[in-house]
């Protein structure tokens, strides 16, 4: 039954593929988990750089540590190249603090500055962990002296922590329109002992963004058992599921419930698939109706099978905009699906203010 959603989205996905600037660099991945312990059992070499995981409804149970186990073990895989890369330009500045402050000195930096720097790709901040005003970037740039009527130096310092600098490079700037093919090219080593450290910090600030995250897109199901495929249905379920969950997001996490309104029967859920819709999050949702069922689905009805899949009807109604299939050209079969937004107590994009975290709502 899972198929009914991963075999629309392969296709949907396909097409995607096709669509790509950068195939290689940017492609579209499928994976489904029939059991939940799989997902952390994953490769994080074997993904793509936009992954969709289909999870069973239980599964959201452990939403959050599926959810941060995929996210981190991205970010911090030691084959991603941002970290081989940051490693390099560590082990230069230490090298050349080491001749400076000593060896104790050098080799605490190192660990003090690498600690920044992934504190600053948790939080979102890639951008800021060579140049940055936060205090916990490598470097800065300031501007130096004039040297004609629009003319002035840049100079570029190292941090070595605690609000002290160490100055390792210039440019002269001929006038304040002229611009650089990167926030660090230009600049002249002000020792020798430091043209690797500049060339190696350059290389680092233009890494693509794709360098440092994989993005991840989790949706976790429930399938009621008497639905027969629909393949325009499902289609056009996985068209929109897509366009809500990986447009502008590099992160995103869904339920989706899928019911025959002509069921027999109650619906029974498992005493873990209840606690699962604990983690609904009624702000962001719609519904897809089939056009088999009157433009006014009876509400008593529906009200009945929404409170027996453990649902709010009123949150319901009150945050869900329904849409209708547009036509049916099979079967007439009369199904409605509910997506919704699953909470997973995410921190990424918070941010630090005097050593406490504060969420954003990202």
């Amino acid at each position: 039954m899972i198929d009914f959603l991963c075999s629309p989205l392969e296709e949907y996905v396909v097409g995607l593929n096709k669509n790509l600037l950068v195939k290689d660099e940017q492609n579209y991945n499928v994976v489904s988990f029939e059991n939940p312990k799989d997902v952390f059992l994953l490769d994080p070499n074997q993904l793509n750089q936009n992954n969709f995981f289909i999870h069973p409804l239980s599964s959201a149970v452990s939403s959050p540590i599926i959810f941060r186990s995929t996210h981190y073990r991205n970010v911090y895989n030691d084959t991603s190249m941002w970290m081989k890369l940051l490693d390099k330009v560590l082990t230069e500045g230490e090298e050349v603090i080491s001749g400076l402050k000593g060896a104790d000195f050098a080799e605490d930096w190192f660990f003090i500055m690498k600690n920044n720097a992934t504190e600053l790709v948790r939080t979102g901040n890639h951008n800021s962990v060579v140049l940055g005003s936060s205090g916990l970037s490598l470097s800065k740039t300031t501007k130096g002296k004039t040297t004609g009527v629009t003319s002035w130096n840049d100079e570029l310092h190292l941090s070595l922590g605690k609000d002290k600098f160490l100055p390792i490079g210039e440019r002269i700037v001929e006038n304040r329109f002229q611009r650089h093919s990167s926030e660090l090219s230009g600049f002249i080593p002000i020792k020798p002992e430091f043209g690797k450290l500049i060339s190696l910090l350059d290389k680092f600030i233009n890494l693509d963004s794709n360098s440092f995250f994989k993005n991840h897109h989790h949706l976790y199901y429930w399938l009621d058992k008497s639905l027969e495929d629909d393949k325009e249905f499902f289609e056009l379920l996985i068209e929109n599921y897509v366009r809500d969950s990986s447009q502008s997001r590099t992160q995103s996490a869904y339920v989706v419930i899928v019911v025959d309104f002509s069921r027999k029967g109650s619906i029974n859920l498992s005493p873990l698939e209840k606690i699962a819709l604990q983690r609904i999050d009624y702000s962001e949702s719609w519904m897809l109706i089939s056009k088999s069922i009157r433009r006014e689905p009876d509400p008593n009805r529906m009200k009945q099978l929404l409170t027996e899949l453990c649902l709010q009807p009123e949150l319901i109604s009150r945050h869900t905009d329904p849409f209708y299939l547009e036509s049916d050209t099979g079967l007439q079969r009369k199904y409605f699906a509910i997506l919704l937004k699953c909470d997973v107590g995410s921190w990424i994009g918070s941010r630090e203010l005097d050593g406490e975290q504060v969420m954003t709502n990202n």
